[in-house]
């Protein structure tokens, strides 16, 4: 176990209703029971609620080579649902604007974080990408993490946000991180952004105390992207390491071993 919020039986109730819902939707679509209209959006959702899953096995202690298989298929889902009806684009009487809804934003975020702090091939990491590009939204807070990844992306000139800045707002904390070049400040940074502000700007996406909905829609809660910070950028978290919202297990992943030679290597010891 990796969260202390909830217990393990929770956490296998929640993914046991996870999967049955992804089995239903996938056997409505493969039966073509769910009209054209439509598939985006239920693409674009069964892609939210594999992310979820994904992070509620990391918060159940699964490991993270089984997290990494069903952040594959989060992954190829946003690519096909993230359009149409399933976009995630602001979309108001004004019109459709290139930057993302509060939850669309952190559900991109999270999963850029996921991709880097996981070490997912660069294929399926251009996947993410082709999205943002796609939906022609640039975001200096995407970029930082793209960029660490594909070290040849092209660096934006200007952000998206030409109107409606409540992104950037709300998320002020976490931008001022990707600001800050003294490593020493920006170590102080993160503890303070993990203890006094993670948990707060969850208010406007939704997140803030799922943990005390009689619904059970609670999956974790994780900065990922402070986490892909530290990794990208080699800081030292001895001073945040145990805080509650921080996922060292993925910036101290454990190496692999080398495999023994002769007839215990062939056993895989």
């Amino acid at each position: 176990m990796r969260d202390s919020i909830k217990t393990i039986d929770y956490f296998k109730t929640f993914l046991k209703k996870q999967q049955l819902s992804y089995d239903k939707r996938v056997k409505k679509i493969f039966n073509n029971e769910i009209g054209n209209n439509r598939i985006d959006i239920v693409k674009s959702d069964m892609s939210s609620n594999k992310l979820r899953e994904c992070i509620s096995k990391f918060s159940a202690g699964y490991s993270l080579s089984e997290i990494k298989s069903d952040f594959y298929v989060a992954i190829d889902l946003a690519k096909q649902g993230w359009q149409g009806t399933g976009s995630w684009k602001l979309i108001n009487d004004e019109g459709e604007f290139n930057q993302y809804t509060f939850t669309g934003f952190y559900y991109m975020l999270d999963m850029l974080s996921l991709g880097y702090l996981l070490d997912i091939p660069n294929d399926k990491f251009q996947l993410l990408v082709d999205i943002i590009d796609r939906d022609d939204v640039k975001d200096k807070v995407f970029e930082f993490i793209i960029s660490a990844k594909l070290p040849i992306r092209n660096a934006i000139e200007s952000e998206s946000y030409q109107k409606y800045f409540s992104v950037p707002d709300t998320f002020s904390k976490l931008r001022e991180l990707i600001d800050e070049k003294d490593k020493s400040a920006l170590e102080k940074l993160i503890k303070d952004y993990l203890s006094k502000h993670w948990y707060k700007q969850h208010k406007e996406t939704g997140l803030k105390d799922n943990h005390k909905s009689k619904h059970d829609i609670y999956y974790g809660y994780w900065s990922f992207e402070a986490a892909a910070i530290v990794k990208i950028l080699g800081l030292d978290d001895s001073s945040f390491i145990d805080n509650q919202y921080y996922p060292k297990d993925l910036v101290h992943m454990p190496k692999n071993k080398p495999k023994n030679k002769g007839f215990s290597g062939k056993l895989g010891l």
